[in-house]
């Protein structure tokens, strides 16, 4: 939305735009005005164009005048095009809750417990011309766009985002229909993975040599942590007792949610295990080969560990040892 304002007693064209991430000021106005500028790192800007630009510096504290409201905004210094200053996303996000009406390019907000109508500039009436105007017109060759826009409902349409904790009160029938179909696909595995074509090795050093460390002491609150997560892994088959020669001590590592993982130091074992060497592809190759796609998928693991088997001959080099007793894993482990 487009509309005037006022900097400094200078009459300036504002945009305003969500779709922008910061504030920004053309560097003629900030010449013109004499306004004072800071320096500061570079901001790489990503325009409507496609075009990537750089931030020239920083102003801080440009008062702006727009019809009734003024406000004291910081601005990036960035050449811009069709306009002096560009109020985008950090602004916005300060409103609070805002009513837009673009069948009359209008905003309203509240701010300081007084409401705000700004008024935009009317869109500059569109000429329509021929084939042969526009070859007679253009002389060099240049980028042209074709943009249709077409009503597919005459009626308001209300999106709104499914929190992702919580599906069990879908109200789109066709969506909850399709969820339940591949119900399978989202619960929770139970039970060993299959065996496939290659299952997990750990070849070590010294094949005679077993690794075994105490376990770790830790607090008694975290003893009524471990035991749950035990007998489940027992349950699920993931685990199961153990007389191996082998242990490993246990931690808990809190996750990013707040709750708690077992992870075991097998840090021990891996100093022992001969490397697998097989090169993995290399990240600027994999760039390289995304040149000119247009389409692109995402894979995402419902679990991401305990997915893949061990080999029956390895499973005793896992051992770990908690204050229940003695288990290893028939899967590949966090750890």
């Amino acid at each position: 939305m487009r509309l005037w304002g006022v900097v400094k007693g200078a009459r300036a064209l504002v945009l305003i735009d969500s779709g922008s991430t910061h504030n920004f000021i053309d560097p003629r106005l900030v010449t013109k005005l004499g306004l004072k500028t800071v320096p500061t790192e570079a901001l790489q800007v990503m325009v409507a164009t496609g075009h990537q630009l750089s931030t020239k510096g920083f102003c801080p504290k440009v008062t702006v005048e727009i019809q009734d409201l003024s406000l004291t905004v910081d601005f990036f210094v960035l050449q811009l095009g069709g306009c002096d200053l560009v109020l985008g996303g950090s602004w916005l996000k300060s409103l609070g809750t805002i009513t837009w009406n673009f069948n009359t390019m209008s905003m309203a907000f509240q701010l300081q417990n007084q409401v705000y109508h700004l008024s935009g500039l009317p869109p500059s009436p569109l000429q329509v011309i021929s084939d042969k105007s526009v070859r007679r017109e253009i002389t060099t060759a240049c980028s042209l766009f074709f943009i249709q826009i077409s009503a597919i409902s005459g009626s308001p349409i209300a999106l709104q985002s499914l929190p992702p904790a919580d599906l069990s009160s879908i109200s789109s029938p066709d969506l909850a229909a399709l969820l339940n179909k591949y119900s399978h696909v989202f619960s929770l595995p139970i039970g060993l993975p299959p065996s496939r074509d290659i299952d997990h090795r750990i070849p070590v050093l010294d094949e005679a040599k077993s690794i075994s460390l105490p376990p770790y002491r830790y607090a008694p609150f975290k003893k009524n942590i471990i035991e749950p997560m035990i007998k489940e892994s027992l349950a699920a088959g993931l685990i199961r007792h153990s007389s191996s020669p082998f242990s490993a001590p246990v931690l808990l590592v809190k996750k990013s949610d707040g709750s708690w993982r077992l992870w075991i130091d097998y840090r021990s074992l891996n100093r022992q295990t001969i490397k697998n060497k097989f090169s993995i592809p290399l990240i600027d190759d994999l760039l390289d080969e995304l040149h000119g796609a247009k389409i692109f998928s995402k894979l995402d693991l419902r679990s991401g560990y305990h997915q893949i088997r061990l080999h029956p001959n390895d499973v005793f080099k896992i051992a770990f040892k908690t204050h229940e007793g003695h288990s290893e894993f028939l899967v590949m482990p966090f750890g």
